[in-house]
């Protein structure tokens, strides 16, 4: 965990908020989310976003069953019934931003204080009580993706993931049963490989 990471997402979820993580690939922007929930025993759905996407996309597929029509719950209403059944979890959608502005705008009620949204089918609503954090990411300023609307973006927290420092993965990352004594020697040795390069 990076600085502060841990606590930001503990805040957000008690507050049913959402987040836009932005970094560079391979920085960990989703996988955090799926270590919080695995040390804290919270369910966690992932999504990807797509140009192609439609609105529905996000609430559910039609299909049909013994001649009858039958919806199967997608995306954002699978994590509303989820956090109701268990009450709390985490929605990550990846590359939020490859979304189209017709899928944004559909997302505005979903990402207000009240986490609901009129479907084909009924109202979805996330009960009292019952916590979802909803975490978008992307990386900003790529080919492909596009603006978040201004509604969206007012709905979201801001967080720009970072690759951690080398100090950083040697004091923290390292397995704790190297000793800090053996720790110290390896840096020794990188600092002295990397002033030679």
């Amino acid at each position: 965990w990076l600085e502060n990471e841990r606590a930001m997402i503990s805040g957000l979820l008690s507050e049913s908020s959402n987040v836009f993580v932005h970094g560079g690939a391979g920085t960990g922007k989703s996988s955090m989310f799926e270590r919080y929930g695995l040390e804290e025993g919270i369910g966690v759905t992932r999504c990807a976003g797509n140009s192609e996407a439609i609105p529905d996309d996000l609430f559910y597929e039609k299909g049909y069953e013994d001649g009858k029509v039958s919806y199967y719950a997608q995306g954002f209403m699978q994590a509303v019934e989820l956090a109701n059944r268990h009450g709390a979890w985490i929605l990550v959608i990846e590359e939020g931003n490859l979304f189209s502005t017709q899928v944004m705008t559909a997302m505005h009620s979903m990402m207000d204080d009240i986490k609901s949204q009129m479907t084909k089918i009924g109202k979805l609503q996330l009960r009292k009580g019952c916590k979802l954090l909803i975490a978008m990411t992307g990386n900003l300023g790529y080919a492909g993706t596009e603006e978040l609307t201004q509604a969206l973006e007012s709905r979201m927290f801001f967080y720009g993931k970072q690759k951690p420092s080398k100090e950083f993965v040697f004091a923290n990352i390292w397995t704790e049963k190297v000793s800090l004594d053996v720790k110290e020697k390896f840096w020794k040795i990188v600092q002295k490989i990397e002033s030679a390069s």
